[in-house]
């Protein structure tokens, strides 16, 4: 979806930066309890596959995985349209949502 609002991310992941005709890394959040519950099983080496709009594939290798304290540390996306990133609240079991923390996986072309 193109935004990453809590309306949005009800339906599905978001676009936070980045894709077609952007220098910025292609930034996805989602939920980490649905749609992003896979990251939690993410190894480096892993192969991931996003199709675009246009119908196009891209695959992308983890190279990556980090949890962020999203208070302590701003997001910076980077100026990479060959890196793909994918966000979602951390720890994936957490009783209570909306914590600081975020795990942060980073996938090449």
């Amino acid at each position: 979806l193109e935004s990453t609002s809590g309306e949005a991310l009800a339906f599905g992941p978001g676009r936070l930066a980045g894709g077609i005709g952007s220098d910025q890394a292609l930034t996805l959040a989602g939920h980490r309890d649905t749609h992003f519950a896979f990251l939690e099983t993410l190894e480096n080496g892993d192969s991931l596959t996003v199709q675009r709009a246009d119908g196009a594939r891209q695959r992308f290798q983890v190279s990556s995985q980090e949890v962020v304290d999203s208070q302590a540390q701003p997001l910076q996306i980077p100026r990479n349209d060959r890196q793909l990133i994918l966000i979602t609240c951390y720890p994936f079991d957490a009783l209570t949502p909306g914590g600081p923390l975020r795990y942060v996986v980073i996938a090449q072309t």
